[in-house]
């Protein structure tokens, strides 16, 4: 049994651009128009799309708390506020609205499409083999197998668990710009990975260290930019355990 989780944002987004056309109303005006049925069917033909490359046999929907209100806002409060006042496509909330429906998709609140993503990724509540899908790069934190639907010719690769940890540690120091959180101050993707020589929290440290800021600050960065697993959620109280860094035995 394998089954396809999707990050279900992305295609939203798509299927509600494609299904966006304008009107002219002469003197009255011009407006953003867009049919649900065009959307709907975007949305089938990418799903068939994603099933047809990864072989899926079952698909599984992931979708972003509908109230934007996230869990990295408690710790970064202006995480992704920069977007509020962006244009979206108009039907962007409807499509989304039609897609929770559906009896294969996870939405939770305070959790976006890829935390949720993460969990199921890694925890057995899936069973048998699971292919994450997404074009999102924050996603190449979680160990197995991806698929990239903007990159279909790639086909399926794998992210090994060295990698996943060493991805987060980059973004720690990279911030992301579209998300809204800084990481280390003037450091890109090159600095960043010359520092991550052998992929350590201590390496993280010091490069803000050098910019004269603390490892408190570095662990801020670090929980904004942590791509939710199965280990990471508290499942009683519904909230996220908040990343630590690891530490040498006995201390």
């Amino acid at each position: 049994m394998t089954t396809a989780i999707i990050d279900g944002d992305t295609l939203a987004w798509l299927a509600a651009l494609r299904a966006e056309s304008t009107a002219d109303f002469g003197s009255t005006g011009i407006a953003r128009v867009a049919d649900m049925d065009t959307a709907k069917a975007e949305v089938r033909s990418q799903v068939e799309a994603i099933r047809d490359h990864t072989k899926a046999d079952a698909i599984v929907m992931t979708l972003s708390c509908p109230t934007r209100v996230y869990w990295r806002m408690k710790i970064w409060p202006t995480y992704k506020q920069h977007r509020a006042g962006g244009v979206k496509p108009v039907a962007l909330g409807k499509v989304k609205e039609w897609m929770a429906t559906k009896s294969n998709c996870y939405v939770r609140p305070q959790l976006e499409a890829d935390d949720v993503v993460g969990i199921l990724a890694t925890s057995k509540k899936i069973p048998g083999k699971k292919i994450i899908v997404s074009s999102d790069k924050d996603l190449k934190q979680i160990p197995g197998t991806h698929f990239n639907p903007n990159f279909p010719e790639g086909g399926l690769f794998e992210v090994t668990p060295e990698e996943g940890r060493r991805w987060h540690l980059m973004q720690t120091l990279m911030g992301d710009q579209v998300d809204g959180f800084p990481g280390c101050p003037g450091v890109g993707p090159k600095k960043a990975e010359a520092a991550l020589k052998q992929g350590t929290w201590a390496e993280v440290v010091a490069v803000f260290d050098a910019k004269k800021l603390t490892e408190e600050d570095a662990l801020v960065q670090a929980r904004v930019a942590r791509i939710l697993t199965h280990s990471d959620w508290d499942y009683k109280k519904k909230e996220p355990k908040l990343w630590q860094p690891p530490r040498p035995s006995g201390k």
